[in-house]
């Protein structure tokens, strides 16, 4: 027969497999972005703001001239500017 810690038990062998899995899974999915040339990053830090305006045109803003949130307004203020 063979040794007592020798032997995978059935737990420990379908957490190994879905383990196996999930990591070819995660590895084809980052050499599909690479090979596409796209962004892996989740946290980029671009220099530039993409925003719609009115009539439907995308612009992109530095994030330079754009006003800090140093404060945070209150709800008057934002019933005011909805009702205008």
């Amino acid at each position: 027969m063979s040794e007592p810690g020798t032997s995978l038990s059935r737990k420990k062998f379908f957490k190994w497999a879905s383990m196996t899995l999930a990591s070819f899974s995660l590895y084809s999915i980052v050499s599909k972005k690479r090979k596409n040339g796209d962004k892996i990053s989740l946290c980029t830090q671009e220099s530039t703001v993409k925003f719609l305006t009115e009539d439907g045109q995308l612009v992109e803003v530095d994030r330079a001239s754009l006003p800090s949130a140093e404060r945070k307004i209150t709800d008057e203020e934002l019933k005011r500017w909805l009702t205008k």
